[in-house]
C-alpha cells in the first residue's frame, strides 16, 4: 500500500473541491475513521468529521449530498452489511461515496482477507495517504499545515 499512492491520488482529484466530508465506519474501524478525519482536517482545512454509521443515519445524513463526500471504511466483520447499506443510502442522496475496503473495486483498496482487527492497520495507512493527496491537490504544504503545532501547552 505504501508503494501504491495512485488510489488516494485519484480520489483526491475527485474530492479536491470539497469543503466538508464524512469519514464513516463501524466497530473496530471507527477509531480509524476518527483518525482519518483528524488528518484530513489538519492537512487540508477540509471540515472532516469521523462518525459512526449509526450516528450518520440518525440525522447528519441530511448533510450528505453532492457537495459533501462520504468515505466509508469497511474492514469486514459484523458491520459490513450495514456499511454497504449506508453506501447505497448516501449514494441515493447524491453524495460522492468512496469505499476503503478489501472489496473488489474499492476506491482505497485494503489487502484481501484480513480479519477486521487487522484491517484497522492498513485502513489507518490509507487515511494519511488520502490527506497528503488532498493537500497536494489543493496546493497546500502537508508537512506544514496552517495552525498545526506539535506541542499543545496545558496549565
Amino acid at each position: 500500500m505504501l508503494r501504491d499512492p495512485e488510489p488516494p491520488t485519484e480520489l483526491a482529484g475527485r474530492w479536491v473541491e470539497a469543503d466538508r466530508l464524512f469519514v464513516v465506519a463501524r466497530g473496530l474501524l471507527y477509531a480509524a475513521a476518527l483518525e482519518a478525519a483528524l488528518k484530513i482536517k489538519e492537512t487540508t482545512g477540509i471540515l472532516a468529521e469521523g462518525i459512526s454509521a449509526a450516528d450518520l443515519r440518525h440525522g447528519p445524513i441530511g448533510v450528505a449530498r453532492g457537495d459533501v463526500p462520504v468515505l466509508v471504511l469497511d474492514g469486514g466483520g459484523p458491520g459490513r452489511d450495514d456499511l454497504r447499506a449506508l453506501v447505497e443510502l448516501a449514494s441515493e442522496r447524491g453524495a460522492p461515496v468512496a469505499l476503503c475496503s478489501d472489496a473488489k473495486g474499492a476506491d482505497l483498496p485494503l489487502p484481501e482477507g484480513l480479519p477486521e482487527a487487522l484491517a484497522l492497520f492498513p485502513a489507518t495507512v490509507r487515511a494519511p495517504q488520502l490527506a497528503l493527496a488532498l493537500a497536494e491537490a489543493r496546493g497546500l504544504e502537508a508537512d506544514a499545515p496552517a495552525g498545526l503545532t506539535k506541542v499543545t501547552p496545558t496549565k
